[in-house]
């Protein structure tokens, strides 16, 4: 009876305290410090949808790192999937926010998935004061280029490395006024604005009096170079787009 009693006895208290690490573990805080884990598995955090989790909420001096020793896996911030905002605050009055400082000769990908939403560099409502700085050249890829349709040239014809914000329109040939244009692959939001410029690359350089004879319309959906009051013969032009 008495070995039944200390049983009994111990199978509450065991019972007593599962219950009790799983009622801190749901609605208490839990605080590691100065820990180290070290282990084969998966560490998995998990808490409701409404509370926050906060790794470094104090510190000050010292450095929060995530991923440091990660070599081939993926480190994965924010939900592929969700709805919600990944905001990372750097410094906000001063010192140097960098990101990706060793890659040297990866390629960095930003918004790779990204099909109709944007990509916004620097603040909008900063009034010019601050400066987005190239240190490198700027590129336009693309994977298909602008259609030469509705261009009434004689034999109309586009770079294939053309985009949508840069290209080279040619021909066989142009009467007077006739136009050459540019069909964007993908529409703009608003009309952008072109220029355009004289190119050797049809076999023809144009001078500069019938460069200064030529002038280009844009929409959303198109650009479009009227040609010079004058017949051309092989002439091209390069055009620019921003919008």
């Amino acid at each position: 009876m008495k070995k039944l009693s200390k049983g009994l006895v111990f199978g509450f208290l065991t019972l007593a305290l599962v219950v009790g690490v799983g009622a801190v573990s749901a609605n208490a805080a839990l605080t590691f410090s100065a820990l180290t884990i070290a282990s084969d598995g998966a560490l998995t955090l998990t808490g409701a949808v409404a509370s926050n989790a906060d790794f470094a909420s104090t510190t000050t001096t010292g450095n929060l790192t995530m991923g440091g020793a990660l070599t081939t896996g993926t480190l994965t911030l924010g939900n592929a999937a969700g709805t919600g905002n990944v905001v990372i605050n750097g410094g906000l009055t001063g010192g140097a926010n960098t990101l990706f400082n060793n890659s040297t000769t990866s390629t960095i990908a930003i918004g790779s998935a990204i099909t109709s939403g944007t990509i916004s560099l620097g603040n909008p409502a900063a009034a010019g004061l601050g400066s987005i700085i190239l240190n490198s050249h700027l590129r336009s890829v693309q994977t298909v280029a602008p259609l030469t349709t509705g261009s009434t040239c004689t034999g109309p014809t586009i770079a294939a490395t053309s985009t949508d914000t840069r290209g080279n329109l040619g021909s066989t040939s142009c009467t007077a006024s006739q136009t050459l244009v540019a069909v964007f692959n993908r529409a703009y939001t608003t009309a952008p604005f072109c220029t355009i410029s004289g190119s050797a690359a049809g076999g023809v350089t144009l001078s500069t009096a019938t460069v200064a004879g030529a002038f280009v319309t844009a929409t959303t959906a198109a650009v479009t170079i009227t040609t010079p009051a004058v017949a051309t013969t092989g002439a091209a032009y390069n055009y620019v787009c921003v919008e």
